[in-house]
């Protein structure tokens, strides 16, 4: 029986390896096609979003957790006003606190995962960024980045705050396309202090 299977696949060889390669390449083509849709089914969404006020539920949830995000940091020593553009930067990590690291890894500030310095980080995820057991100890361990790499527990504005993160190499991304992310969420957000 085994003869036989060896020389059908001897046989057939040429036609088994080419029935592979085009299941796999509509495999991916599949794939992609099912993401762009779903992208498309994303984006069409958004557009057709309401404009946030305060009897949104979105709005009311997001508030909640910028509420929430400020009463730790200033819990830990930082100032209502770099409160306030920690939480802008976290919304601009997120992409509004939508990113899968944010709601699978409660990461609101694209942290890694720390090599050297202390942590609160439950460890690293696939891709190595930190991955926290709640919003409490993902900004414990935001301020003790903070606290390591030497930053002011207050600054006067978004400018200086963003220059310091890029300086100290927080982010790769060009300082003046995150600057005007930062500071336009940082202007608009609808929190009070």
């Amino acid at each position: 029986m085994w003869t036989r299977i060896k020389a059908f696949l001897k046989k057939y060889r040429s036609l088994l390896i080419s029935f592979a390669i085009f299941g796999t390449v509509t495999t991916i083509i599949l794939y992609v096609i099912k993401r762009m849709k779903a992208k498309s089914e994303e984006e069409s969404e958004e557009e057709s979003e309401p404009t946030q006020t305060p009897t949104n539920p979105k709005y009311q949830t997001d508030a909640i957790l910028m509420q929430a995000l400020i009463k730790y940091l200033e819990a830990y020593g930082f100032d209502a006003k770099l409160s306030k553009m920690i939480v802008a930067q976290s919304r601009h990590e997120t992409g509004n606190y939508s990113s899968s690291l944010f709601v699978n890894y409660n990461n609101p500030w694209g942290m890694m995962q720390p090599l050297k310095r202390e942590t609160t980080s439950q460890g690293a995820t696939p891709s190595g960024f930190a991955s926290y057991a709640n919003l409490d100890d993902a900004c414990k361990d935001y301020v003790l980045y903070l606290k390591a790499l030497g930053y002011e527990s207050t600054y006067p504005d978004v400018r200086a705050f963003v220059s310091e993160l890029k300086k100290k190499g927080y982010f790769t991304d060009n300082l003046t396309t995150y600057m005007s992310s930062v500071y336009s969420i940082y202007n608009n957000l609808k929190i009070s202090l």
